[in-house]
């Protein structure tokens, strides 16, 4: 019957509408043909039941993405830090990060501050004069121990006459010393390109403080000189993070590590922070372009370096074996502080600059803290007082309150609202004395006489000054 078909089909060919209908038809045929002809199936297999769909629960083991350091640090500290200049008068900032041997992050924020040459005056500031100074210790030209070296290193003294001890040792002026001999090498290629020039001297040379002094590239300081400027050379307390050369140290979530902040320059103004963290091979560098506040610089680290480096093991702090504080004592350190701008705190002084800090004595001798800090600090045996989490701890040293985030000294009396307070109290009391004198001795009191008057403005004028001082006080 198929070849029947297919001979009318092909006696129809004169019909090309009819030819494809008759084709269709056979094809279709053919395949219903072959679907029925399957019914070789095993009789097991006959009259079963549909499987249903599983009704229990599958428990599937989530896949972990794996995302590198550089990409962590890349993601949380761009959005930290676009948040963060939102309310600051910043106009840019620079921000690298390098692990081991090379530079994970280099970004710009705002204007390209990175590549501005006017922001190169910046690398003759106090953390190249350090740099310089460790060299001629290295080649023997300078002593720590001679003319206190050691001391300016530290910041136990004005670090400024190094500079001048710098110049006479190497028989250069120090801008002359420091481009030939840091900077130089830093940037590692004669070319005139100076684009992210920033980037590149400060990634190189935060390399070079983690590697034993060597860059790709070059070296500038030997691994011994290195050794020697990164341990610790000066400290006021056990229980308290200490001064190297060059650097202060700080102690967070377990970890050491040294910083240098401040003054990058003064014009254009800038503000830059360095931050090196020795085990863990990690450094990141920070410069804006304007002045940024503490809480700026405050809320950028602390929220970085958590990131990088979350809370490990605390070791406690080898103190000597003294009662902790008693009630008597926390009593006598109560009171309002201002940050101190003595040589120590210099060295890192953007985290509480222009910062004030109560401190209220508790029952137990413990102390608790507002303002710059917020915290509770119980006393501790080696006659110090300390956080739980050992990220902050504190002394009393001359007369000052010693942080492990900064040095505060006693609020000075003429930033005091209620000292001009208390005057203007005193000159009110006067003014009513003088007013009760007038009145007992029966006198005409159309006006005031001249007396009352003075007293009177003398009153209202302190009190208007308390109320100036009160407001224009920093938190």
């Amino acid at each position: 019957m198929a070849h029947a078909t297919l001979s009318f089909a092909l006696k129809s060919n004169r019909n090309p509408t009819v030819a494809r209908v008759i084709f269709f038809i056979i094809v279709m045929g053919l395949g219903f043909g072959a679907a029925f002809a399957q019914t070789d199936v095993p009789t097991a297999l006959k009259d079963r039941p549909p499987v249903a769909a599983p009704t229990s629960k599958i428990e599937v083991n989530p896949i972990n993405v794996v995302r590198s350091l550089s990409e962590q640090i890349d993601d949380f500290g761009s959005g930290l830090i676009q948040g963060l200049i939102m309310g600051e008068r910043v106009r840019g900032v620079a921000f690298v990060a390098v692990q081991e041997n090379r530079v994970i992050v280099s970004k710009n924020f705002g204007c390209c501050i990175a590549s501005d040459p006017r922001f190169a005056e910046g690398f003759n500031s106090d953390l190249f004069v350090s740099l310089a100074a460790m060299q001629l210790i290295e080649q023997g030209k300078l002593s720590p121990e001679k003319d206190r070296i050691g001391q300016m290193l530290t910041h136990e003294t004005d670090p400024s006459p190094l500079r001048t001890t710098i110049e006479k040792a190497s028989g250069q002026d120090l801008k002359s010393y420091l481009q030939q001999n840091i900077l130089a090498p830093l940037e590692a290629e004669s070319s005139a390109e100076r684009l992210e020039m920033i980037p590149r001297v400060m990634g190189r040379l935060m390399i070079a403080l983690l590697s034993g002094g060597a860059f790709d590239g070059g070296q500038i300081l030997q691994s011994s000189t290195v050794d020697l400027m990164e341990q610790p050379h000066f400290s006021i307390h056990p229980a308290l993070p200490g001064w190297t050369y060059g650097f202060a140290e700080m102690r967070r979530n377990g970890w050491r590590a040294l910083q240098h902040d401040g003054q990058w320059q003064d014009s254009p103004q800038a503000q830059a922070r360095l931050v090196i963290v020795p085990e863990a091979k990690l450094g990141y560098f920070i410069i804006v372009d304007g002045r940024a506040g503490a809480q700026f610089w405050r809320t950028l680290d602390d929220a970085l370096f958590d990131r990088i480096l979350p809370p490990r093991g605390v070791t406690a702090p080898d103190t000597p074996q003294t009662p902790p504080p008693d009630q008597r004592q926390a009593s006598a350190i109560a009171g309002a502080y201002e940050a101190s701008d003595e040589p120590l705190s210099s060295i890192a002084a953007l985290k509480i600059q222009g910062r004030r800090l109560n401190v209220v004595a508790t029952n137990d001798g413990g102390i608790v803290l507002s303002g710059s800090e917020s915290a509770v600090l119980a006393p501790r045996p080696g006659g110090y007082w300390g956080a739980p989490n050992g990220n902050l701890n504190a002394v009393e040293s001359n007369g000052r309150l010693v942080l492990g985030s900064g040095i505060f000294r006693p609020l000075r009396p003429w930033k005091r609202p209620e000292l001009y307070a208390s005057v203007a109290l005193l000159f009110a009391i006067g003014m009513g004395g003088a007013l009760y004198d007038e009145r007992r001795r029966k006198r005409a009191l159309n006006f005031p006489s001249a007396l009352v008057l003075a007293l009177s403005v003398a009153a209202i004028g302190f009190l208007l000054l308390s109320a100036l001082v009160w407001l224009l006080a920093p938190a």
